[in-house]
């Protein structure tokens, strides 16, 4: 039987065209898809080698001694007949009483000789199974359609059209396998990823399990438990969304949607999950958020007292701010329209105030180099760290053009080290080439290496406007919803999927490092809470919907009163270039 093997130089596809329907378009691709023979078939020389091998054994049974005469010239006979056989290969001829005993073996006509066992090899290779070497098949990729077509789609509830498509394919493909069954699996299941990281562009967590719940009852029961499994495993927060009274009444309050699903939803199963769900929302209803940007936190403290802190001590500081925002951030609120999430706020924010640090403490110094020094020695550390988000920061600071101008009285004052480190540092976060260094870094050499105890590095963890900035350029690129192509009136839009999927490749990097940083932790923590008790709780959260959050370092009282330092807050560009050319004259 032949079994497919894409061949590397044969696996790239082909645009044929595009099927355009009222409701969908789709992209036809040709696909080719080569045959290699199974192993339960064997070649012609195969035949006659083990025809001729078997008959040499029985040569060599028939000569033996008999079964009491054990002795070493039996041992040596039997030494001489195995190497008899391997002088004789493949082309020695055999009795007939041989023969006959391996027709039993290959199912040839007793009596027959080597001339059989090769038309039988000749027979074999001829078979019109192994005559196949390859076929084209058309693949679908769904570019184009409505909200219902989609839910349509991923709940394998097909159109009469979708079935005549699926009817010739499969009566096509019968004879070869089932590959074309596992490239619709792979489009459905990468369609599925897709709809509910971006599906809050166009609808929200409400109207979209409404519709879903629509079609559960035309659609496979478990087809439907695996689509909604997926959402309450992956986006348990989405059920936290509130849903409105359908009164006028404004004072009234909405409800849950974890709760909505649990008074509209008949199934067992769903209903089982959605109330291990509700539990679960119940333990984790307030997390302590350390980093919610309270002003009352903040002190004035003098800014020169950066040369008083380590180096390191200032980047595991950073890292553990970073590290708190990055973890807690959920990637879909990285898209145009849903960037209200107060964790990308807050590293937007950081991000910016670690920047002003930088100008503001090296101003206001009286020995302008030596913190200026002291700066590099932290990108350093954060590089070993790597964090690139807080890196970019610093090298933001000091190219600033109220610090960069300052060439006399800080830049020909550096020693030789601190400025080769510098310009190290500064071609790694550099903006050419649309930040190609920075991306090799950070997603290619650092995305998924292990962590470092020694570097009090948990992972890598991003610069985000490398990400937000790729999805601006997706989002100017390609529009949200398009026409449909067979609609008079052109009021029916279809969601543009191509645009959706690109949106997924970007945050799907952004997961994959969150990931990495979790496991991360989850290592670390194994490695310092290994007794019974912590197993004991281990076992007692794996039965809970999502594993438990490991602990995430936290930052000291002494750091947040230096950082979030209102004074620093509050300085202005044009200040900061006001001191810069009253240091200049000085």
């Amino acid at each position: 039987m032949m079994s497919p093997t894409s061949a590397p130089q044969t696996n790239a596809k082909r645009f044929w065209g595009e099927e355009k329907n009222i409701d969908s378009i789709y992209s036809i691709y040709l696909k080719k898809i080569c045959y290699s023979a199974n192993s339960s078939h064997a070649s012609a020389s195969d035949l006659a080698r083990s025809a001729s091998q078997h008959s040499n054994d029985i040569n060599c049974q028939k000569d033996s001694p008999s079964r009491g005469r054990k002795n070493f010239f039996q041992k040596y006979r039997r030494r001489s007949c195995s190497m008899d056989k391997y002088q004789k290969g493949s082309t020695a001829t055999t009795t007939n009483n041989t023969t006959t005993t391996n027709n039993t073996t290959l199912g040839i006509v007793p009596g027959s000789n080597q001339g059989s066992i090769q038309k039988l090899a000749n027979d074999v290779s001829s078979s019109p199974q192994s005559s196949l070497q390859w076929e084209t098949r058309q693949i679908r990729i769904l570019q184009a359609a409505t909200l219902d077509h989609v839910l349509k789609f991923i709940l394998l509830i097909n159109s009469p059209k979708d079935n005549s498509f699926s009817s010739s394919s499969s009566s096509s493909s019968s004879s070869t396998g089932d590959g074309s069954l596992e490239e619709e699996r792979n489009n459905v299941a990468h369609i599925i990823h897709v709809l509910f990281c971006t599906y809050r562009i166009y609808t929200n967590p409400y109207e979209l399990m409404m519709k879903l719940m629509d079609y559960s009852d035309i659609c496979r029961i478990e087809q439907y438990r695996f689509v909604m499994h997926y959402w309450m495993d992956n986006y348990p927060e989405d059920f936290d969304y509130i849903v409105k009274p359908n009164n006028d009444n404004e004072k009234s309050e909405g409800v849950p949607l974890v709760n909505e699903l649990l008074r509209v939803c008949q199934d067992d199963y769903i209903r089982k999950k959605a109330i291990a769900l509700s539990q679960l929302r119940a333990i984790n209803m307030a997390p302590p958020d350390y980093l919610d940007g309270d002003t009352s936190r903040r002190s004035r403290s003098g800014n020169s007292a950066v040369l008083d802190l380590d180096s390191r001590y200032i980047a595991q500081q950073l890292t553990a701010i970073d590290l708190e925002n990055f973890l807690n951030l959920r990637i879909y609120s990285l898209l145009e329209g849903t960037r209200s999430d107060k964790h990308v706020q807050s590293m937007i924010k950081n991000f910016n105030l670690l920047s002003r640090h930088v100008v503001v403490t090296i101003l206001r110094s009286h020995s302008p180099h030596i913190v200026t020094g002291h700066w590099i020695a932290i990108a350093m550390n954060l590089r070993k760290i790597k964090n690139f988000n807080s890196l970019k920061a610093i090298i933001a600071g000091l190219t600033n053009e109220s610090i960069y101008r300052l060439k006399q009285l800080i830049w020909n004052k550096l020693d030789r080290l601190s400025l080769a480190n510098f310009k190290l540092m500064a071609s790694i976060v550099d903006d050419v080439d649309n930040q190609i260094v920075l991306r090799q870094t950070q997603l290619v050499a650092e995305g998924t290496a292990k962590m470092s105890i020694e570097d009090d590095s948990f992972g890598t963890i991003p610069y985000l406007g490398t990400f937000l900035t790729d999805l601006n350029m997706i989002d100017a690129r390609y529009s949200t919803y398009v026409p449909s192509p067979k609609d008079e009136t052109s009021k029916l839009k279809l969601i543009n999927f191509e645009k959706c999927a690109k949106q997924f490749e970007i945050l799907t990097q952004v997961q994959l490092l969150q990931k990495n940083v979790l496991a991360s932790l989850h290592a670390l923590q194994r490695r310092n809470h290994f007794d019974e008790q912590t197993t004991l709780n281990r076992m007692d959260q794996s039965r809970q919907i999502l594993p438990p959050k490991p602990d995430i370092p936290k930052v000291s009282r002494l750091f947040e009163n230096w950082f979030y330092d209102n004074s620093v807050a509050s300085m202005t560009d044009k200040q900061c270039y006001e001191i810069s050319v009253a240091l200049e004259h000085q």
